[in-house]
């Protein structure tokens, strides 16, 4: 098998599977079918070209999600004005506050609405590009911090705080648009006495209330070493006051997910892709 051969055939088993989530992220740049088929053409053709240039053994998805992005913004006019972010810690603990204010207006279920669900897509699209592009990877393509890092070329501390502020952007836009649709949720009252219950208290020595708070969102994304995980875990099943906590942040990160976008038909842009590929000389079946 001559070099070209098996050039052609690892393109085709390690690159070309991944055709439909590229075909998904590309409508989530694009947001436009017709422009999301023309940059997914695009970086197979980049991709196929610079194939000697992919590391055997690392994730082929992130390698083509990068290559992507790329071709994306080239196309485009970026936005590269800094925009203020503050640190996930704080970012944490404002979400908390965010809570807060939904469940005194009755809108701590709020992200299960079917309304609210339709309009994720439309607040996702109004985010700053570099709040979205770290969203789309993390909720939308269920990216690892590190390899959103990887991607964006960024370190993961930049990652964790651009995602953290994107959330809260999204979790008021969206709960103002829930306000202005009339939606509210009948509240899940429970009686609560004025003193922590005992066994909150002793989990409290472990990590307490703020410190959940604080890596809440970490948690859900399992971004956390196995000891933090075990001690927010034990925590969080022992402590009143956070479950609701956890329960509206884990509904709004689900009404993210199923707000993702699929293609309508990835076949056809596959063979379009191989068309393509074939055009300029590569022998892919």
């Amino acid at each position: 098998m001559t070099d070209k051969s098996t050039h052609d055939n690892r393109f085709e088993i390690e690159a070309l599977r991944w055709l439909p989530n590229l075909a998904r992220y590309a409508l989530s740049l694009t947001r436009s079918e017709t422009d999301a088929d023309d940059l997914v053409q695009d970086t197979f053709l980049m991709a196929c070209q610079q194939w000697h240039q992919f590391v055997p053994g690392t994730e082929c998805r992130a390698w083509l999600f990068t290559i992507c992005r790329h071709r994306y913004y080239r196309t485009r006019q970026r936005d590269d004005r800094q925009v203020a972010t503050e640190t996930p810690e704080l970012e944490s603990l404002a979400a908390a506050a965010v809570h807060a204010g939904a469940r005194s207006a009755g809108l701590d279920d709020a992200f299960a609405q079917t309304s609210v669900l339709e309009a994720v897509d439309t607040a996702m699209a109004n985010l700053p590009s570099q709040f979205r592009d770290v969203a789309i990877l993390v909720d939308i393509e269920d990216q690892s911090y590190e390899t959103t890092a990887q991607i964006l070329g960024v370190p993961i501390g930049t990652v964790r705080s651009r995602l953290f502020r994107a959330r809260r952007i999204l979790q008021e836009t969206l709960l103002i648009h829930a306000q202005d649709a009339g939606i509210v949720v009948a509240k899940k009252m429970s009686p609560q006495s004025e003193e922590m219950p005992m066994r909150d208290m002793a989990m409290r020595q472990m990590i307490d209330c703020d410190g959940v708070m604080r890596q809440l969102w970490d948690y859900l994304d399992g971004e956390l070493n196995e000891q933090t995980m075990q001690a927010i875990r034990d925590h969080l099943e022992m402590c009143s006051r956070c479950q609701p906590q956890l329960e509206f942040e884990r509904s709004f990160l689900e009404a993210l997910a199923r707000a993702r976008r699929e293609h309508s038909n990835t076949a056809v842009l596959a063979d379009r892709v191989r068309k393509a590929l074939h055009g300029q000389g590569f022998n892919v079946i």
